[in-house]
């Protein structure tokens, strides 16, 4: 399947809309789980050491996305607080998010690279950038809820929505 954009909703004060970038390859490194592995799902919370960044009117949700999942622990390490890349080194905060959409700006199939053209980029390319990094040893692709339970059960998870294409709901009053 080829790279697709939802464009941004009218009266979005912000620049991007959706990238979507599912490579049919990547269905060969699904995550697989067992029933009992299913079955067994409890409650966790895993502590995150950064804060949560705010993209503004960048579209580097993306990169705010690994660096949070960076940030965040899990069964096999304590989440990180600093960054090193070819383009940075320090804290893991907002600067090291950009840093990371901007490398993935760079691998994705989208035109343009930020800076100067901020295009978007997606999920798949800021997880090959922690891998090329050295951060990340192997991924997978979650394609069902319920796996997307028993994998929060090692760790974090990185995923993305697309509320673009989900109906309106008005908010509920509580």
């Amino acid at each position: 399947m080829a790279a697709e954009i939802i464009p941004t909703l009218p009266g979005n004060p912000y620049g991007l809309g959706r990238q979507i970038n599912h490579d049919e390859r990547s269905l060969a490194y699904a995550f697989g789980v067992t029933e009992d592995a299913r079955a067994a799902v409890v409650a966790v919370e895993w502590q995150r050491r950064v804060p949560v960044f705010d993209q503004g009117n960048l579209g580097s949700c993306t990169g705010n996305a690994m660096g949070g999942w960076l940030g965040t622990d899990n069964k096999l390490r304590q989440g990180l607080t600093t960054f090193k890349s070819p383009g940075y080194s320090g804290d893991l905060n907002e600067q090291a998010a950009v840093e990371i959409y901007h490398e993935a700006t760079i691998l994705d199939p989208y035109q343009g690279t930020y800076p100067p053209t901020d295009t978007g980029s997606d999920g798949l390319s800021v997880t090959k950038v922690a891998k090329n990094l050295g951060y990340v040893d192997t991924y997978t692709h979650i394609l069902a809820v319920a796996d997307v339970k028993a994998a929060v059960q090692a760790g974090p998870v990185l995923c993305g929505t697309s509320a673009s294409r989900w109906p309106r709901v008005p908010p509920r009053r509580l």
